[in-house]
């Protein structure tokens, strides 16, 4: 699909030359020339839409790694106390003592896994939606630009079909 610069410019052509026309060959040619211009420079977005996802999605990733990195340490810092907890109450390393202490860092490490598929899964959503507005201001744009052309068709502009006469020329060419 064309970018919304392309079609902006084709479309804004179209407009400034259909409302030009009015003034003869040399309105069609600044209208369109600035209608072209305008819509040039209205157009676009697409790429700020991707680039602001990529922005986005590397800011949820970098959060987190560090979320990660963090949680990974509370984890090896609360069985280390568990450890020694266990060590200091002289009561014997195993039964209860150890069933805490395994079900305590199975816990974390099952969080730690959330943490890291609920990231991927943010990052994934926000590139997602960079492509899906990307897609809709090119699509906007087409609209636009079709419509547009529609408009200047109507108006005569690029000249008028009948059956009894067949093809007359555009009135602004003289």
């Amino acid at each position: 699909m064309a970018n919304s610069q392309t079609t902006g410019a084709i479309g804004g052509a179209a407009q400034g030359a259909s409302i030009g026309s009015s003034f003869g060959p040399w309105g069609v040619a600044i209208g369109g020339a600035l209608g072209a211009i305008s819509g040039f420079l209205g157009g676009g977005g697409e790429d700020l839409a991707k680039q602001l996802a990529r922005i986005q999605a590397d800011a949820i990733e970098r959060t987190g790694q560090e979320t990660t990195r963090r949680m990974t340490r509370e984890l090896a810092q609360g069985v280390g106390t568990i450890r020694a907890q266990i060590g200091a109450s002289n009561i014997r390393f195993g039964g209860s003592a150890l069933r805490y202490m395994n079900e305590f860092e199975a816990e974390g490490l099952r969080r730690l896994s959330w943490e890291k598929r609920r990231t991927k899964m943010e990052a994934d959503a926000a590139r997602l939606g960079g492509q899906i507005a990307a897609s809709q201001i090119q699509s906007l744009g087409m609209s636009n630009m079709v419509a547009s052309l529609g408009s200047a068709a109507s108006t005569g502009l690029f000249g008028t079909y009948t059956k009894e006469d067949g093809y007359i020329g555009p009135g602004w060419l003289g």
